[in-house]
């Protein structure tokens, strides 16, 4: 295939849209996964004429959300809620970001393994019927970042956005189990805002206080190796000093590792779960005995909030105090765009196109069940 009709992927995420062309090393920027509409006022002072538009999608939405309205994420903690904005980000990707048109190109996309068929069949009628997509794959992302890594095994921790998400693939790229915990980046952003109002008195400076607050939380927190010796520390030794966009400084002490400490005791977030090295630790002993030792060495993290100073060590640390076997955890660099980078990977496959995809044509004749034949 020429380079003018590769392959579309497309890793589809609650908090941000990785897309870019099969054989590319990363993506393009990553798009925020938001979508706003232009406010009553615009639409009836006709400013939609003066280079307005109805819709904003990704950085033109975040720029511009003093002007709209229902700015909102289609997609939570994984699944699509809102199919209007859905379809306007495709068409966004597509058009604006690619600058491609969608019924030349194949796709493949990213699906979460515990999507509702309901949900599935309204993507599918998104990208077959509105768009016109002439070929679709629809790929496991757990799958895909064991590709990137040129693995057929092992575990794969994606933290991300709301969820955190343990996929175990053994005999060869099956599925053999899926757990999720409802704690990410998300509820660690929101648990550090709380503890500085309550427990140092900061109050929310401006509008943008959220970007501040995910900022302080990227660049300075941490997860703390051994929790309680941590916290019966001197706070002043774990202080530091974060400088705001205004001038402004805020003393940041023991909630910088204290709002990520929830992915191991969820209990800390009044979570019902057990923590993630748990999840991870009963998932493999649910699996053959002979495939165990190969899955401890094979764990493999993915997602934005696993790049987090300290998650590698503490990880480790708890599954080793828990598992006879060797513990190995894989940490690659980009393992922000891991999923992506596998689907640009299996994409340029001989294979790709005859054994991972459905054509238009097949979904014309079939419907949506066609799918269950490759997926």
């Amino acid at each position: 295939m020429d380079d003018e009709n590769r392959t579309v992927v497309v890793d589809i995420g609650t908090y941000e849209v990785k897309a870019g062309f099969s054989g590319d090393e990363l993506p393009l920027d990553p798009i925020p996964s938001i979508v706003g509409r232009c406010c009553a006022g615009c639409s009836r002072s006709g400013m939609k004429g003066m280079g307005f538009k109805e819709f904003y999608v990704g950085e033109e939405a975040v720029r511009k959300r003093g002007i709209l309205r229902g700015v909102s994420r289609p997609i939570e903690k994984g699944m699509v809620v809102n199919w209007e904005s859905m379809e306007k980000m495709m068409h966004h990707i597509f058009y604006q970001e690619l600058r491609v048109s969608p019924d030349e190109h194949p796709l493949l996309i990213t699906e979460t393994p515990n999507t509702q068929k309901v949900n599935r069949d309204k993507m599918l009628q998104i990208l077959f019927e509105t768009l016109e997509t002439p070929l679709l794959s629809i790929q496991n992302p757990s799958l895909l970042t064991l590709h990137a890594h040129n693995l057929t095994s092992g575990v794969v921790l994606d933290c991300g956005y709301t969820t955190s998400h343990v996929t175990v693939v053994n005999e060869s790229n099956k599925v053999s189990s899926y757990e999720k915990l409802d704690f990410g980046g998300s509820q660690a952003t929101d648990l550090l805002e709380d503890m500085l109002k309550k427990e140092r008195g900061y109050r929310r400076y401006t509008s943008s206080f959220d970007g501040v607050i995910n900022s302080i939380k990227t660049e300075i927190g941490y997860i703390a190796l051994h929790y309680e010796k941590e916290r019966e520390m001197d706070t002043t030794e774990q202080e530091r000093v974060y400088q705001l966009p205004d001038d402004q400084t805020i003393t940041v002490g023991q909630e910088r590792f204290r709002c990520f400490e929830p992915i191991f005791q969820p209990s800390l977030a009044a979570i019902e779960s057990d923590g993630i090295q748990d999840i991870i630790y009963n998932s493999i002993m649910r699996c053959n005995v002979d495939t165990r030792r190969l899955l401890f060495d094979n764990i493999v993290l993915s997602g934005g909030n696993t790049l987090v100073a300290g998650m590698t060590d503490r990880l480790t640390k708890e599954l080793s105090n828990m598992s006879s076997s060797p513990v190995r955890v894989i940490a690659p660099a980009n393992r922000k765009y891991s999923a992506w980078i596998g689907g640009s990977i299996i994409s340029q496959l001989s294979t790709f196109q005859q054994s991972m995809c459905i054509s238009k044509e097949q979904y014309n004749e079939n419907g949506s069940s066609i799918f269950n034949s490759i997926v």
